[in-house]
């Protein structure tokens, strides 16, 4: 009489490991659906509560002293890829999400890993060989540009910011705006893999003469008043203060 072997199909074993996997992918759906949920009430109540509002702005971008008339919008971040600090010349209205708008001036301020080209693109931008600033799509702010009305490089709080001001539209989530955007980018003496730049926006006075002749004095496009303020935000010109560092500074 022959001998029968006996034992475990390999199909057992192809179909428990099925299983497993299946069972760690829904886990992980789980736990990224509850982790999102977790950090969107945390955005949402830092929008709200002025407090938390100004304290989490001044995370990613702190400041001794906002420029005058100029408040804390908030703030939001995408792990591991994206920081964006805003502020308003509206002050946001106490208790509600809906307070984050801007009017006629604001400022956002963003951090973002070093993707591919994000670099090459933003230099190509600075030089003038795009038409359109190479935003990450997390920021959701479009730029409509008309025309470039100045370019250059201004010292500001111990560190040089590359600029390139354009005639414009923008729009984001807090509201429109016509006139001009100052699009700098920090340029910073450490390379910690992030990109740090800034879009400066506000209105001109008589947007209808050509730009070879307009003034633009005290707008975003005048170097001067660009150095002016930036320099309130000193950390935005080297690299990133830690939280800890940054309370103990501005508290000092």
């Amino acid at each position: 009489m022959s001998e029968e072997r006996t034992g475990t199909s390999p199909w057992v074993w192809v179909g428990c490991g099925c299983a497993v996997l299946v069972g760690l992918v829904l886990a992980a759906v789980v736990a990224l659906g509850w982790w999102s949920y977790k950090q969107g009430k945390e955005i949402e109540a830092g929008f709200k509560d002025p407090v938390k509002r100004a304290e989490r702005t001044r995370e990613v971008l702190p400041y001794e002293e906002l420029p005058a008339g100029y408040y804390p919008l908030g703030a939001f971040s995408i792990p591991f890829l994206m920081d964006m600090a805003m502020f308003s010349d509206q002050e946001p209205r106490p208790g509600t999400e809906k307070g984050r708008e801007f009017g006629e001036r604001g400022f956002f301020f963003i951090k973002v890993r070093r993707f591919g080209k994000g670099d090459e693109d933003f230099e190509k931008f600075l030089r003038g060989e795009g038409e359109e600033p190479p935003l990450p799509e997390g920021a959701q702010v479009d730029f409509e540009s008309r025309e470039t009305v100045a370019t250059g490089t201004v010292e500001a709080g111990g560190g040089k910011l590359r600029y390139q001001a354009r005639r414009g539209s923008l729009r984001a989530e807090q509201g429109t705006a016509e006139g001009i955007a100052n699009f700098f980018l920090v340029e910073c003496k450490k390379d910690d893999g992030r990109l740090r730049f800034g879009i400066w926006f506000g209105p001109e006075a008589n947007p209808a003469v050509p730009a070879a002749e307009a003034d633009f004095t005290g707008t975003p496009a005048d170097p001067q008043t660009l150095r002016a303020f930036a320099g309130h935000f000193r950390s935005a010109t080297k690299i990133q203060l830690r939280p800890s560092q940054a309370h103990q500074r501005t508290a000092s």
